[in-house]
């Protein structure tokens, strides 16, 4: 039997295991799963030759800078387009990578791989990555956006204002939310990226887990909660968010992958 391939991509100084009981939920339910370090995004990469290469610091104070608001709209637009762009290619390479050994089959974790059914996934920075290569390749079949801006909708920047994608969303689409994060995107209505695109794509889904934070959708405060606190985490149970959300992403591509019927996604957990 062969299995879907489902790529995953971390936030800005996440790492390639911060979503380890996604990958695992996936995995038990007969998906084959690959996570990717960005190196000099990642806190920290460990690399086939066992070097280990950590964060950029200009990254870092850069991604720090652009979250507290510290840059005009059009620095923010010339960064996180820039950082888009590297780990576009990033993710683009590993897939193409993947494929090409499915292919020949000669390892048995390729040789169960249905090139034929794609997701793309990942946390925050690693979400717009996945929806921004969901565009741009035809071989894609769904797009999961885990607390992400899709920034990769913004085409242009004209007059001090950012430009939105007017084509179709091509494949189905699914956003998760924090609390703060949804209602600030309501507020924006279709202006805001995500909501723009979902407006226009050929399906689309926008869920929040209220109360929850932008850390409580890694995981990271299930053994780390004071860490995950400094960084962002709401007052929702950090195990019933995961959980929850480990659920939804499990349906989510069941139905758009194996052909499973329409889950009941509520929009509010």
């Amino acid at each position: 039997e062969k299995f879907p391939l489902i790529i995953f991509s971390h936030g800005s100084f996440g790492y390639r295991g911060s979503n380890q009981s996604t990958f695992e939920n996936l995995a038990a339910n007969g998906y084959v799963v690959c996570s990717i370090d960005h190196s000099y995004h990642a806190f920290f990469a460990q690399h086939t030759d066992g070097s280990t290469t950590l964060v950029n610091t200009e990254f870092l104070n850069d991604a720090v800078n652009i979250t507290n608001g510290d840059y005009d709209d059009e620095t923010t637009y010339t960064k996180t387009h820039e950082w888009l762009n590297l780990r576009t290619a990033d993710m683009e390479f590993v897939l193409d990578e993947i494929l090409s050994r499915a292919s020949n089959g000669s390892e048995y974790v390729y040789s169960v791989i249905n090139a034929e059914k794609i997701g793309l996934t990942g946390h925050s920075l690693g979400g717009a990555t996945a929806a921004e290569l969901g565009r741009e390749r035809a071989d894609v079949d769904a797009v999961i956006v885990i607390d992400g801006t899709m920034i990769g909708e913004e085409i242009g920047f004209e007059d001090g204002r950012k430009v939105l994608n007017a084509k179709p969303y091509p494949v189905p689409l699914l956003n998760l939310y924090n609390e703060s994060h949804y209602e600030d995107a309501r507020k924006a209505g279709t202006d805001y990226n995500n909501l723009s695109a979902g407006a226009k794509a050929s399906e689309a889904y926008d869920i929040v887990i209220r109360d929850s934070g932008h850390l409580n959708f890694t995981d990271l405060p299930l053994f780390s909660p004071t860490l995950a606190g400094l960084l962002g985490t709401g007052e929702v149970d950090s195990r019933y968010c995961i959980e929850t959300m480990n659920g939804i992403v499990l349906d989510f591509f069941n139905y758009t992958l194996k052909g499973a019927v329409m889950p009941q996604l509520k929009t509010e957990y």
